[in-house]
């Protein structure tokens, strides 16, 4: 899937840049674990790597462009091609790391200042990672780092799968600067003639869109607030991160066991209770738990050219914890889930785009640098949690010719929500990476302990209940 995109960037991408006051909310890192076939170290040298990648890197546009902005930020930030010195993007580290060690040293890479004068984006190479948690074998972990500026969740599953490809594509599968070059002189001059006429934009889109917020409202389509938890209070950090895989045939036997109900509803079952036991264990009990699941704007043949590298909205669903029956709960997941993708489309139809999408630069920058406040606690809580459904269209089980034994991501998180969830199938397997913030949940461990509970939970009421069924 490629983005025929502009090199300017949308309201919605420039928010990365200008209110990401700390990587924390801007940075994700795609790390895949791959091994021999016989057990051994891999051998993996400097030059290997940067063999690899270097012809890789016309997949996307992110890999060769750098943001550029204007004088007093008079107009968006815009892409423009680079050369690029792979030694500033490739790091090739000591081996031998344990996998505690490994997964801290990954969240210092994700969280390490982003230098805006080159391309937004690093690989990290970590040989011989050993006690990983599905492999007993030695691993090497591949973290690939990218800036939500440039990518989306489901351009970055198109752009990791293209990468893991034994040839590269043809064609690029990403990309954000369109086939029209502009010189930074003119956009400084246009961007200058431009200012007066971007305010009134705003000044013109401001009772539009109140008044969709209020024709939303009578319809009952306005947003619930939820009650606040130790997830909604801001973020301290650091930012620590962790995994779980489950079988794919446990999860699909348990969806197929409750009418209407999908692989997705299923592990947001899963994951509201695991959620529900941890408040509970601290004496924080919580009637009520949402989660806040992004959901793509683009569709297959329906690629829109002045939407961005971001292409996505939140919805809102109920976690439904309060209902002990899981088959119950499935069944009011998906409802939920149905309507708030219904309320989505509405929106869109209606309003199909925001404020944001009107702000002038100017105002984005004032509003970034006026305080943390997009690391600080929400003035209402609308979901305690995030869980992301990664679209995976990778049929190829290797990198770098050496075979895929686990993957997971680390998540960029803000005050929203600090304990954020991606949840992909791979192969045979459904793969759940978590990110939280360390001083809310010093215990991640013991999160994916309820994760598992959770699961063979749901394992027990639903698949042994439907085995005994067919019986």
């Amino acid at each position: 899937m490629s983005v025929a995109a502009t090199s300017e960037l949308s309201g919605h991408d420039a928010a990365y840049v200008y209110w990401g006051s700390t990587p924390t909310i801007a940075t994700v890192v795609s790390c895949i674990a791959v091994a021999s076939d016989d057990g051994r170290p891999l051998v993996m040298t400097r030059a290997d790597v940067h063999d690899w990648i270097r012809p890789r890197l016309a997949i996307s546009d992110l890999f060769t462009s750098r943001l550029r902005r204007l004088p007093g930020d008079i107009g968006m930030p815009y892409w423009e091609r680079t050369e690029i010195d792979l030694d500033h993007h490739v790091t090739l580290h000591e081996p031998g790391r344990t996998w505690p060690e490994t997964r801290s040293l990954l969240a210092s890479i994700a969280d390490a200042p982003t230098d805006f004068d080159r391309p937004l984006w690093s690989l990290d190479v970590i040989p011989e990672v050993v006690g990983h948690p599905d492999q007993p074998d030695p691993v090497t972990v591949m973290a690939i780092g990218f800036h939500h500026a440039s990518i989306d969740g489901m351009s970055m599953s198109a752009v990791i799968s293209a990468l893991s490809m034994a040839e590269p594509p043809a064609a690029p599968v990403h990309r954000l600067i369109g086939d029209v070059s502009v010189a930074h002189r003119r956009r400084v001059m246009t961007g200058l003639l431009r200012v007066p006429g971007a305010w009134l934009r705003l000044l013109g889109a401001t009772p539009r869109v109140i008044r969709d917020q209020r024709r939303a409202a009578r319809a009952g389509t306005v947003l619930r607030h939820v009650p606040r938890t130790r997830f909604n209070t801001g973020f301290t950090g650091p930012r620590e991160t962790d995994a779980v895989r489950f079988p794919l045939a446990d999860v699909q036997v348990m969806k197929a066991s409750v009418p209407g109900a999908t692989v997705n509803t299923t592990m947001l079952s899963i994951i509201g209770e695991a959620v529900s036991e941890y408040l509970d264990r601290h004496g924080e009990p919580c009637d009520t738990l949402s989660a806040l699941v992004p959901k793509s704007l683009r569709g297959p043949g329906a690629e829109n050219s002045t939407a961005g590298a971001n292409q996505f909205v939140p919805m809102f669903i109920d976690l439904a914890v309060g209902e002990r029956d899981l088959s119950t709960r499935l069944a009011l997941i998906g409802a939920d889930s149905d309507r708030e993708k219904a309320r989505v489309a509405r929106e869109a139809q209606h309003s199909p785009v925001g404020l944001l999408h009107y702000a002038p630069s100017m105002l984005l920058r004032w509003l970034g640098r006026r305080s943390d406040r997009q690391i600080a606690a929400p003035a209402a809580v609308f979901a305690h949690i995030i869980v992301s459904n990664v679209y995976n269209p990778n049929s190829a089980r290797s990198m770098m010719g050496h075979p895929i034994v686990g993957g997971f991501g680390i998540q960029p998180l803000t005050g929203l929500s600090t304990l954020a969830h991606a949840v992909v199938t791979r192969g045979d397997v459904v793969a759940m990476s978590i990110t939280t913030d360390g001083a809310v949940m010093p215990d991640l461990a013991r999160y994916c302990d309820l994760l598992r509970a959770s699961f063979a939970r749901h394992r027990a009421a639903l698949v042994e209940t439907e085995h005994e069924q067919a019986g």
